[in-house]
């Protein structure tokens, strides 16, 4: 490595990393960010292509990272290389709460809704307005059938 003397002397830096190391990275490896020498490899390496951010984390066209892009395949497609497309990450982040955070805010958005269907306070009414607005004329549908539609 070549450091000038501000590098060397930089009381902040105290840990190297040379830009031709090799930081061998595999399945369940976990990074300190508290240990120096685990945060500064970590910073080495985070921008990676091969390591994406998160699991659900989408490059510029909306496809995921890890899986590729979703479109369905019919039986012509599916082994046709060309229209197969997989992710460009082979490995992703896991931070310890975000994933249960996701799936709490889902089924709370998903609760707060039903409660909205249930509780309207124009009753049958009001659920048959909004299927209206959903794009379905249910006017002679019983309840039932109008508060399935909109579950």
């Amino acid at each position: 490595m070549i450091l000038s003397e501000k590098e060397l002397n930089d009381p902040n830096r105290d840990f190297f990393i040379r830009e031709d190391a090799v930081i061998n990275v595999v399945d369940g490896m976990t990074f300190d960010l508290d240990n120096v020498s685990d945060r500064f490899k970590w910073e080495a390496i985070k921008n990676n292509p091969f390591i994406a951010p998160d699991y659900y984390s989408k490059d510029s066209k909306g496809n995921s990272l890890i899986n590729g892009d979703m479109r369905p395949y019919g039986v012509k497609e599916l082994y046709n290389k060309e229209t197969r497309r997989y992710g460009t990450a082979e490995m992703y982040v896991v931070r310890p709460g975000v994933e249960a955070t996701r799936r709490v805010s889902r089924k709370k958005l998903k609760h707060d809704a039903e409660t909205y269907i249930y509780n309207d306070e124009r009753g049958p009414e009001g659920r048959i307005l909004r299927a209206k607005l959903l794009g379905h004329r249910m006017d002679n549908m019983p309840d039932a059938d109008v508060t399935d539609y909109l579950l």
